[in-house]
């Protein structure tokens, strides 16, 4: 998981310490390897996702509406969008 959002692993261990002492996730252990453990999202994460997810939504939609030409920035945001998701997958397929 740090590597992926390319951080250190004492931060991504103080944010999962966070969100499972907020009800957000749960951590199981890994039956197939004692050292991983597991992350899920709870019902109550699943929740605030969403939450965000829209409220993330509703204030780019603003911010983009304010812009001179909406169209071309929300079409240039879909394609910035794009691009990240080919970068991120060009990233995970050269470690494996």
């Amino acid at each position: 998981l740090a590597a992926r959002l390319a951080v250190g692993l004492p931060t991504v261990t103080a944010v999962v310490d966070g969100l499972v002492e907020r009800g957000y996730l749960k951590r199981t252990a890994d039956c197939a390897d004692r050292r991983a453990v597991k992350i899920t999202l709870t019902a109550a994460g699943r929740r605030a996702l969403e939450q965000a997810e829209k409220a993330m939504t509703a204030l780019l939609e603003h911010v983009v509406a304010e812009a001179d030409d909406p169209h071309t920035v929300g079409h240039a945001l879909v394609d910035l969008g794009d691009a990240l998701d080919k970068v991120r997958a060009q990233r995970l397929a050269a470690r494996r």
